[in-house]
């Protein structure tokens, strides 16, 4: 005989405390008003503004600046039409012109000649300073923006200054490289070299304390001015100079 299970007592939990007390927090209690913080208003300033660019950037060594319709010897400021008209041209043709040498800090300068070659170039672009070169028989060179302007931006006396032609694979430390050529790989004569159909002539001083000084650089791109355009132009300002002297 199967005997029926015993009576079993209904089982209670004790509930749960935690094993720490919550912290009792205040309640935030609004403030009646906020204070703002006190902000001095910045003065009002006269606005900035800079001086317009010079030819190169830099100075305007021993060139005389033409305003318009002044003028000069008797005579007003001629285009370049008026000056063939005068038969007095001796050369012209379009070029990249500089004027003074590049600009070398304290550093650059006490770098030995020797090493100069591998110093850091001042480069611009051919278009960026593109101007149109007449040389007068008179010993003066008229530089216009374009062919077209009816007066020169400045001319250039020729007395004192000889034409040197610049070496493209050992450029002179103080002029400036113009268009530099790609060059796959780069390395430190990257920007040594300006591009295959540039030719630079330089004018320099010709005696006294500062012989040899960069005064202006021409440069001309043999596909716009012409194969021999650097050499007729050192012809132009020998011829013109020595005209002028006589």
């Amino acid at each position: 005989m199967i005997q029926p299970a015993p009576k079993v007592e209904p089982a209670t939990a004790t509930p749960a405390r935690p094993k720490a007390a919550p912290l009792g927090i205040e309640p935030a209690v609004p403030s009646e008003r906020v204070t703002t913080a006190d902000v001095d208003v910045a003065p009002a300033v006269e606005p900035a503004y800079a001086d317009p660019p010079s030819e190169r950037g830099s100075i305007m060594v021993a060139a005389t600046t033409i305003p318009e319709e002044e003028e000069r010897g008797g005579t007003t400021s001629s285009g370049v039409e008026e000056l063939r008209a005068m038969r007095s041209v001796s050369f012209e043709a379009p070029a990249a012109v500089v004027v003074g040498p590049a600009e070398k800090s304290v550093m650059q300068r006490l770098i030995p000649r020797r090493l100069r070659r591998l110093d850091e170039r001042s480069v611009v672009s051919y278009g960026e300073v593109r101007r149109y070169v007449v040389v007068k028989s008179d010993g003066v060179v008229h530089v216009f923006a374009d062919v077209v302007d009816r007066s020169p931006l400045y001319v250039v006396p020729l007395a004192g200054l000889v034409p040197r032609r610049e070496d493209p694979d050992r450029p002179d430390y103080r002029s400036h490289t113009i268009s530099p050529e790609a060059q796959c790989g780069g390395g430190m004569l990257a920007k040594n070299r300006s591009k295959g159909s540039l030719e630079t002539v330089l004018l320099v001083d010709d005696g006294g304390t500062e012989a040899g000084e960069v005064r202006f650089q021409f440069t001309f791109d043999r596909d716009e001015a012409g194969i021999d355009a650097s050499e007729r132009f050192i012809a132009a300002v020998r011829s013109s100079s020595k005209g002028s002297a006589g």
